[in-house]
């Protein structure tokens, strides 16, 4: 396979730090003509900061079953350094090298389709700071590099049907877990953390007017993890997908878990989660028309109403950790309710996607809303 298997292709890359730098540098990939290997590599440059940033990963799929997944990342978190007298005086770099390890087994059906994960992950952790000087003058705990071995496990399963003008999934279920276990290598009994979050949808069409079934939709999200975990559930937000609009030039804000339209990403945080959301899908036109000589292809165009709830908190006696830093906090709700226009399109020729301009009113929890009155949005992909 290895005369196929080399890249044919490369594209300019361009991303953003996540204190807003901008990073550069290409993106290539490559399969042999079976279909056996199959890899990509992104590989930018930040010259601000003189970091890298890598994306790698890589498939085998020469068993059949299971399918051998490998992925590395090299990425930097960035924090402002400050004196005694709160004047900021440099930054302070994360770097987090992550390789990951799974096999999958698949079980495709006419019907059904179901698969299992399970995996290995280890992460590199040190740091630095700019000016270099301030890495002596910083805490001890930033001289040294940390370890995070972890296993995790997950599985799906779906029996949806999607007929070929169909605005939704209809009349089935999907089904989806995932558990992970992490700890610190020098402080594996102090520091290891469990964690579980569940996933269930069901899709129910009505034989209503239209070129496409109304859909009745419904899903439920739960999240736990105890208190040694060094991460956080977030409630709020608008779910959906992310575009590349050119490689590293990203549009979308991607899927969230316990979204709430109408109510910031980071409303509510917590290690244990809630969320729930109910739609009615409407087909409204089927143009099937493109836009003048442009590789744009309007496909179709429908409408839904909704409501979404969900809620994070840290439950009675959690102290202060990482994921809860102000110890135990209340069960707060976020509700909203509100609307949506969706434009199925196609960009670049054969891709499609669905882009949605909606409006959400806030019901419950308006204290963490940016205003009380209904906020227009805008989101790419299906919500769930």
């Amino acid at each position: 396979p290895w005369r196929t298997l080399m890249p044919t292709y490369w594209l300019p890359a361009y991303l953003q730090s996540d204190d807003a730098k901008p990073m550069y540098g290409l993106l290539t990939s490559g399969s042999d003509v079976i279909g056996r290997h199959a890899w990509a590599l992104q590989a930018v440059y930040g010259p601000d900061h003189k970091e890298p940033g890598v994306d790698f990963s890589y498939a085998y799929a020469g068993f059949k079953n299971p399918l051998v997944g490998v992925y590395g990342t090299e990425a930097y978190d960035h924090f402002g350094l400050y004196d005694n007298k709160k004047v900021f005086v440099g930054t302070l770099a994360r770097r987090k090298v992550i390789g990951d390890l799974a096999l999958t087994f698949r079980r495709p059906r006419v019907r059904t389709n179901s698969s299992l994960s399970i995996g290995t992950e280890l992460e590199w952790r040190d740091f630095r700071t700019e000016p270099a000087a301030l890495l002596a003058r910083s805490s001890p705990a930033y001289s040294r590099t940390y370890t995070f071995p972890a296993f995790f496990v997950s599985g799906a399963f779906s029996n949806v049907k999607v007929p070929s003008n169909a605005i939704s999934y209809e009349d089935g279920v999907q089904l989806s877990f995932n558990a992970r276990t992490r700890w610190r290598s020098d402080s594996a009994s102090g520091t290891q953390s469990n964690s579980v979050v569940a996933l269930a949808s069901a899709f129910k069409s009505l034989d209503f007017a239209g070129f496409a079934h109304h859909v009745i939709a419904v899903r439920a999200a739960a999240g736990w993890e105890d208190a040694k975990s060094p991460t956080e559930f977030n409630a709020g937000g608008v779910s959906g997908s992310q575009l590349a609009v050119i490689p590293g030039v990203i549009l979308g804000d991607g899927r969230r878990m316990f979204g709430v339209r109408g109510f910031a990403g980071n409303a509510l945080y917590g290690s244990q989660a809630l969320g729930g959301t109910v739609e009615y899908r409407a087909p409204l036109a089927l143009p099937d028309a493109g836009l003048w000589h442009t590789p744009l292809f309007f496909r179709s165009l429908s409408a839904l109403a909704f409501a979404d709830a969900a809620t994070a908190w840290c439950p009675a006696g959690t102290v202060a950790t990482a994921s809860c830093p102000l110890g135990a906090t209340a069960r707060d709700w976020l509700a909203s309710a509100g609307a949506e226009v969706d434009l199925d399109a196609a960009l670049q020729y054969d891709t499609p996607y669905r882009f949605r301009l909606g409006v959400a009113a806030p019901l419950a929890g308006r204290t963490y809303a940016a205003s009380s009155n209904p906020s227009v949005f805008f989101a790419l992909g299906l919500s769930f």
